[in-house]
């Protein structure tokens, strides 16, 4: 659409007006940019030039007209591919077809026209731009063709997998994890993940994780950044925004049914699981989805409509989660218990273009969860496990106003109704206590529950402005504002008030647990503001963000404990505030430079400092959480149940009580712990520098180094001053004889009085350090392939300046030596990642594609435990070498997809067939660390065996 240019004040007036009305943005958004210069046959820039942009899916047209210096840009560009015309009295028409715009890539599109007295066209194809000229940002898109191409179990934490660098927490074979959230990390860290639909944040702030689950086919791309974020983006963490699809002009659709079974399945269990009763792997028993997605016009140019539907039930085996009677070593699927998870999804959305400047789209979603044993393992028997249940509806509004051909502004609203149910295995096991043994760890009896309630809402405006010829080059400026409240409530409890523990050597302990309902609010405002400026060559984006942070407990009591009423009573608790606050201003800036002026080379390099998510003081104040107070007991009748009669009062506590208990006032509603008012944020700041290189037409290569330093983080921590600690040499030898025989000598610490009850929430001295070196290569899908792979290496260091600051919690210096100053553990050690995918064109109809995916094997730290320590200090796990000296073996998995179409007319019928884990590897990813004990070295987690998956899908 052609307007006149805004006019300088009410630029300012916008601006002004946006800042004033809310707060923040995410750099996570559904939306990509077109971007150029129009010049003559003689390079002189020509202003005055219509930009017109068209593809279907888009409402109507989208047109602007280059500014003085022949720069142009048009901003919120759905995803998709385009035409680009360029028109102007006196000149040739170009036109440029085939442009793809993914989620934040900005489309550097130039055009050179000719004089012409009559009206001629010059079409330019393949020239649809690979490397982002102006963006430091890290990451890849998915688009449709990389997520129906590459094999995967069809759940968005397996995309997640394929990013550069990205360790997760578990492997999905076939499906045998889908439904389940994996944890993931990358670049040195696994928290601060922000998650987005269509651009809205809809992060769960109680657990920093995804919502909800998703229907894989709703997906029109994943947008998935790991570093380098501007100042629209909020934290270091992991950025993942789901674009769901959209209606068009032609009514089109799909429909599709997957299955994976177990006689499809192969076995790969390795002799010492079978050896310790561990049964079949971790097989999948049945993996079945079923699904649709259509949408089209209401009426053309004018209004859309696109809905989805699906259902998945995902029945699993878990490694020694043994049916009872099963016998011991049975390989049979059937022998173990049936982790069952079901999902189902619906979405709709509705487009509507109001006039040639105002285009409105609404969202609505239900997704909903099932599952019978979560927390399903070796070492919890299906009677400890819990149900889970609870459906997340969600909707969003957002408006789109396109105020002139320079400003554009999109606001919306969102609602994400998160809350689900964890309750006992069965109802009646509300009333059990729980019980173990040290002689195998088992968790037995009954378990615990929990109500979660956790709604998020959120109003943000995003505006877009092209400022052009303006000190020496063209602006491209992005503001936002944003306002997000996330309440969250947890009502917990454990069953029948207590659970038993018994010891090898016959001692016994009670942990008796009075219930927990915790309430709180989250307060987050935000702003930020970005210009890109561009000159020649050079690009120069500078931008700096505000976020305000805070949080309150709210209200809420709790019942007294059944046992021991009077040390445990109840607690009406009308809410407080730690009057903690984070205030947070964080500036990036990042260079680009375009080397050899073709768009094809990019030099880049860019600095951030980015603040942590979410402010957690109200759990720290509340009275009301869940409480343990922990003793020896004596179990005078036999029947393994903790009575009142049988506890041991006079040994005193056997663990420091939980932090919000006052022993010597327990039915206080104010707790002892204590929030330090200059409380800040965690920190993470960044540099990272690379390039960028197109090899060929939609083949593009990059290399980046990336360094990070996280501090600046908070800890619960107690009043150690005073209390002097003794080291304690002790021996300790292998519970049984996968360890030939070995013993350990180490020391561990112990002090002769309990540490006070009060505790401060403070931030402490610790750091990691981190530091990588990543390449990638990617390929478009063009002359019948496709490509999307990296290798990524790491370092990742810890470093804990004083003995305190190692262990806040309790200031307990064991194992300070062999952790500080060693790398990283958990999803931050794998020292290497590897990712190769792609796919190539058979002919007649038919595709083959492959995903290999490799990494360093896990840290496996082999620890023994120290006997229980006075002072309430309990037991403690030594490490027996330092941190990081052993790892579990390298880490592959092969995965592979073959389909073949038949096409009826507009319809096309797929049938593929995937092989997941093709080399039927077993290879071992968990083992039991502690050394001392009889389960010593038992495998816990082995890769799921080989499994074929069998599909049809109908495109019409």
């Amino acid at each position: 659409m052609r307007q006149a240019c805004v006019r300088p004040g009410i630029t300012v007036f916008a601006a002004v007006l946006l800042f004033a009305s809310a707060t923040t943005a995410v750099a996570q958004v559904q939306y990509g940019s077109i971007f150029g210069r129009v010049t003559d046959a003689t390079s002189a820039v020509l202003p005055g030039v219509e930009v017109t942009v068209q593809g279907p899916a888009l409402l109507q047209p989208m047109t602007v007209v280059t500014a003085e210096s022949g720069g142009y840009r048009i901003a919120n560009v759905p995803v998709g591919v385009y035409t680009v015309r360029f028109e102007l009295a006196g000149f040739s028409r170009q036109v440029n077809e085939g442009i793809r715009i993914e989620a934040g890539f900005n489309a550097e599109v130039n055009a050179k026209l000719a004089l012409s007295t009559v009206q001629e066209t010059v079409t330019v194809t393949g020239e649809s731009p690979v490397v982002d000229t102006r963006s430091v940002t890290l990451g890849t898109n998915f688009g449709k063709e990389l997520l129906e191409a590459i094999p995967s179990a069809r759940d968005p934490w397996v995309i997640l997998e394929q990013t550069p660098g990205m360790v997760m927490d578990r492997q999905n074979v076939g499906g045998n994890q889908s439904g389940q959230q994996s944890s993931f990390a990358v670049h040195g860290s696994s928290s601060n993940q922000q998650w987005n639909l269509d651009g809205a944040t809809i992060t769960d702030m109680a657990a920093g994780s995804s919502p909800q689950y998703y229907d894989f086919d709703s997906f029109e791309e994943i947008q998935i950044s790991t570093a380098g974020g501007d100042a629209s983006q909020e934290a270091a963490g992991v950025a993942i925004n789901f674009i769901t699809k959209s209606g068009s002009n032609q009514f089109r659709g799909s429909g599709r049914v997957y299955s994976a079974d177990k006689r499809f399945q192969s076995l790969n269990t390795p002799p010492e699981v079978a050896a310790q009763g561990g049964g079949a792997g971790n097989p999948l028993k049945n993996v079945a989805e079923y699904g649709f997605e259509a949408g089209g016009p209401i009426k053309k140019d004018k209004a859309w409509f696109w809905g989805a539907a699906s259902k998945q039930d995902i029945r699993v085996g878990i490694l020694g989660f043994l049916k009872a009677g099963a016998p011991a070593g049975s390989t049979d699927p059937d022998d173990l218990e049936t982790d069952l998870t079901k999902l189902n999804n619906v979405n709709v959305k509705l487009n509507y273009q109001w006039t040639k400047g105002h285009k409105s789209t609404f969202l609505y979603g239900r997704a909903d969860k099932i599952r019978n044993a979560r927390g399903a393992s070796s070492t919890t028997a299906i009677e400890a496990t819990t149900r889970q249940s609870g459906p997340t509806p969600m909707w969003k509004g957002e408006h789109q106003w396109v105020v002139t051909d320079r400003l554009m502004i999109n606001g919306q609203y969102t609602y994400n109704g998160n809350g689900f149910l964890l309750n006992f295995h069965s109802d009646e096991l509300a009333n059990v206590q729980p019980l173990s043994f040290e002689a195998d760890g088992i968790s037995r009896r009954s378990g615990s529950s929990s109500n979660n309630i956790r709604p998020t809402y959120e109003a943000r405006v995003d505006s877009n402005y092209y400022l052009a010829d303006f000190l020496g080059g063209d602006h491209s400026i992005k503001f936002g504002v944003r306002y997000r409240s996330t309440p969250y409530q947890t009502i917990s409890k454990t069953g029948g008030g207590a659970s038993a523990s018994f010891r090898l050597n016959g001692d016994a302990w009670a942990t008796i647990t009075r219930n927990g309902h915790t309430s709180r609010d989250l307060w987050e405002y935000s702003a930020y503001f970005n210009d890109s400026w561009s000159r020649d060559r050079v690009t120069i984006n500078g931008g700096v963000r505000f976020d305000r942070q805070d949080d309150k407990a709210l209200a809420a009591n709790i019942p007294a404990n059944p046992i021991l009423p009077d040390l445990l009573p109840a607690v009406d608790f009308k809410g407080a505030d730690s009057e903690a606050v984070y205030s947070d201003f964080s500036p990036r800036l990042g260079v680009t430079y375009d080397l050899r002026g073709n768009g094809k080379t990019i030099l880049k390099a860019s600095t951030a400092r980015y603040y942590g998510l979410g402010i957690y003081t109200a759990g720290t104040i509340s009275p009301t959480g869940q409480t343990s107070l922990g003793y020896w007991f004596r179990d005078l009748n036999g029947d393994l149940f903790v009575q009142r009669n049988e506890i041991d009062f006079a040994r005193g506590f056997r663990t420091t009580p939980s932090s919000n208990y006052d022993p010597a006032n327990p039915s206080s509603v104010v707790t002892p712990a204590k929030v330090d008012l200059n409380l800040e944020n965690d920190i993470t700041d960044e540099f990272l520098t690379g390039i960028d290189h197109e090899l060929m037409p939609d083949f593009g290569v990059g290399m980046s180094y990336i360094y990070r330093k996280y501090h600046n983080f908070q800890a619960t921590s107690r009043d150690v001053q005073g209390i002097t600690y003794t080291p304690v040499t002790m021996t300790r030898s292998c519970g049984n004889q996968t360890c030939a025989g070995e013993s350990w000598t180490v020391v561990y610490y112990q002090r002769t009085v309990a540490l006070p009850t009060a505790t401060i929430l403070r931030n402490y001295n610790f750091e990691r350090a981190y530091h990588g070196l990543e390449f990638t290569a990617r390929k478009r899908f063009s002359h019948r392939w496709l490509m999307n792979s990296s290798v990524t290496w790491n370092n990742a260091a810890l470093h804990y300046p004083t003995v305190l600051d190692y262990s806040p919690a309790s200031g307990d210096p064991t194992d300070f030596d062999n952790v500080n100053g060693r790398d990283s553990g958990g999803l931050n050690g794998p020292r290497w990642v590897l990712k190769l995918s792609g796919m190539y064109a058979l002919p007649w109809n038919m595709s083959v594609s492959v995903f290999y995916n490799a990494r360093d094997g896990f840290q496996f730290n082999r620890t023994v435990q120290s006997p229980s320590r006075p002072g309430g200090a309990g037991t403690v796990n030594v490490l027996i070498e330092p941190q990081g000296a052993t790892h579990y073996p390298t880490f592959q998995q092969i995965d592979l997809h073959w389909d073949k179409a038949f096409r009826f007319g507009a319809r096309r019928v797929s049938f593929n067939v995937d092989a997941f884990n093709l080399a039927n590897a077993a290879t071992v990813l968990g083992r039991q660390t502690r050394q001392d004990f009889p389960r010593a070295n038992y495998v816990t987690t082995i890769l799921a065996p080989r499994v074929v998956r069998f599909g049809i899908k109908v495109n019409f």
